[in-house]
């Protein structure tokens, strides 16, 4: 990874942050939740209170390590509620960093996490946490689960899901849609050249695994029901 996109990954949140209107002091630039375990690619992790997940993203080099851990279960549930934009900043190039989903976790529990079905049945697996930070539970975003099935330190779907069900987890659906964490930002269509229908009020990211693809708009409606998947960030030092 490039120093360029190393300074934008932990730095852009903290911009990100300020559209809350919400102060959280959370570590950015240094999370450490492996309790002193070398995680490798489809190792089983299982978190203090017994939630469990699969690395399925390992990047790291001298100055650099990024890994990520990906929900053994997932379920079926509404992104949130209509007429109603979250994030309220700019989206420019922020939304294609992993760390845009930290700061839409913290824009849903300023709001009121309940509000965000598919954010709080993530959520609530940090059961003693008192503000979200970089190593919490969450929705991911888009771009999370690129890096997670097509970065160059990522898993491959099949080997995923064969790991998936040896742990006793619920394999993943290649033609099924998930949820992201991302509204209908015109920032995001203008930088990925899709069309520019845009609705942030009423329309939320998701996306097929497969094929990447993102649907029918007719789909996005926050109210839509649709897969969940929880990610964790548990190690991340940038230097």
């Amino acid at each position: 990874m490039s120093r360029f996109k190393r300074f934008i990954f932990f730095v852009t949140p903290l911009v990100l942050f300020v559209a809350c209107g919400e102060d959280y002091d959370a570590p950015l630039v240094y999370v450490d939740d492996t309790g002193g375990k070398q995680y490798k690619l489809y190792d089983l992790y299982r978190d203090a209170y017994g939630n469990e997940g699969i690395i399925a993203y390992v990047e790291g080099d001298d100055d650099y390590k990024y890994i990520m851990a990906l929900s053994l279960d997932e379920t079926i549930s509404s992104w949130g509620p209509m007429g109603e934009t979250i994030f309220q900043g700019d989206t420019d190039s922020s939304v294609l960093y992993p760390q845009f989903s930290l700061a839409m976790l913290q824009c849903m529990v300023t709001r009121g996490i309940y509000h965000f079905p598919a954010q709080k049945w993530c959520y609530d697996r940090n059961r003693n946490e008192k503000h979200p930070r970089a190593g919490s539970w969450r929705m991911p975003a888009y771009f999370d689960i690129y890096l997670m099935l097509k970065g160059d330190y990522a898993s491959d779907i099949d080997s995923l899901n064969q790991y998936l069900v040896q742990y006793g987890g619920t394999p993943l659906t290649k033609t099924d849609y998930y949820w992201c964490c991302e509204e209908d930002y015109e920032d995001y269509y203008v930088m990925t050249g899709t069309e520019q229908n845009f609705d942030p009020d009423n329309r939320a990211v998701m996306t097929n695994l497969e094929f990447r693809s993102r649907g029918d708009k007719d789909f996005w409606i926050k109210k839509s029901k649709h897969r969940v998947r929880a990610v964790k960030v548990i190690y991340y030092v940038a230097m």
